[in-house]
């Protein structure tokens, strides 16, 4: 199927500039950009902590990580799934631990891709190795997060 036939599907859907209004597909693609975001800001962190402040990269990945969870949440609530609850803090707490799930499934992946690099002769620090390390993890984790926030961080608030 040519690109132009799924724009037109999606835009005959309706909503707001041609996507539909908080529809799985609108919600993936504004699910992909943020943790696209997420993902430049752990890796830059990651890659600042480990060549400026000589940090292990391996654990260089957790403060960055922490950092870019909380703008991550931000950036869902509002654009991926429009939450509208209330209770931020039970919402950040339910996202956290999404996040923590996917944290795994993510480190092991940035982990064992970073140790193969590093086998294979690439300095540990080197920024193409953590960027690629860091791709590796994130793609298998984003869509742990994405089903998992969709399910639980932001359900529909009952009232």
């Amino acid at each position: 199927m040519a690109l132009m036939d799924i724009w037109r599907q999606m835009k005959s859907a309706g909503g707001r500039n041609g996507l539909p209004g908080r529809g799985v597909l609108r919600q993936f693609a504004a699910f992909l950009f943020a943790g696209g975001l997420g993902f430049l800001i752990s890796t830059a962190l990651t890659a600042i902590f480990a060549r400026q402040f000589g940090w292990s990269p391996f654990l260089a990945w957790f403060p960055a990580m922490a950092i870019a969870i909380v703008c991550t949440w931000f950036m869902n609530r509002l654009w991926t799934f429009g939450s509208r609850d209330p209770r931020k803090l039970a919402e950040l707490q339910r996202y956290t631990l999404v996040s923590l799930v996917s944290a795994g499934v993510n480190y092991l992946g940035y982990a064992a891709c970073l140790s193969a690099l590093a086998y294979s002769g690439w300095p540990l620090r080197h920024v193409a190795a953590i960027f690629a390390a860091s791709a590796f993890g994130s793609a298998l984790a984003s869509i742990v997060t994405f089903c998992l926030s969709r399910r639980y961080a932001f359900r529909p608030v009952k009232i």
